[in-house]
């Protein structure tokens, strides 16, 4: 065999390889939905990349302090162990482990504790939730939920409420605390509403 007919032979060969690898590689793309297309490889790292951008947007900080006045010209302070925000909407602040105190024009002072908080700083508007526990002069509280609104001037305890103090104990739905008018609304199991002055509590 000359060298001409070997060198067209090896192309031949070559060629054959190379459409033998080709011919295997489409079949078995239409039978094996287990090879991922370029655009679905492409597509999976671009989703990859917005989760992890998603995540970086977000501030976290440990042993955080926040203070203000709400529209009485009350003073709080909120402290947390752990808080968070995204530069999306820097203004509503995640926190766990959260203690906030409450200083009333009167001298008396409100300590509250929960294990989740949600402060807009805003509208200095507060959500706690999870073991919720209030202590103001000699009332005790427990609920799941408290929420301090100072855009409508109210603070609502809901969810499994349970209260004492010298006088007694109380158990409710809901208590809402109209703190420019000061007064209580306490919803009973029983769909029974009851309104208290609280200069009587």
């Amino acid at each position: 065999m000359t060298r001409r007919k070997k060198k067209i032979l090896s192309i031949q060969i070559l060629l054959f390889i190379v459409g033998a690898t080709f011919f295997y590689l489409t079949y078995n793309y239409k039978k094996n939905p287990k090879i991922v297309s370029p655009k679905k490889i492409i597509k999976s790292v671009n989703e990859e990349n917005a989760k992890k951008n998603s995540d970086e947007i977000k501030n976290w900080f440990t042993d955080v302090e926040y203070r203000g006045l709400d529209l009485n010209g009350n003073r709080y302070k909120i402290e947390a162990k752990e808080s968070e925000f995204n530069i999306d909407k820097p203004e509503v602040i995640y926190m766990k482990k959260v203690k906030a105190t409450f200083f009333f024009k009167d001298d008396t002072i409100l300590y509250l504790d929960a294990d989740n908080g949600i402060y807009n700083n805003k509208l200095n508007d507060m959500n706690f939730s999870s073991n919720v526990y209030v202590n103001y002069i000699d009332n005790k509280l427990t609920a799941d939920n408290l929420d301090f609104l100072n855009s409508k001037n109210t603070l609502t305890v809901y969810n499994n409420v349970n209260g004492k103090n010298n006088r007694g104990k109380i158990r409710a739905d809901k208590l809402i605390f109209d703190l420019s008018k000061q007064t209580l609304d306490i919803s009973m199991f029983a769909d029974e509403q009851i309104n208290v002055n609280l200069n009587n509590l």
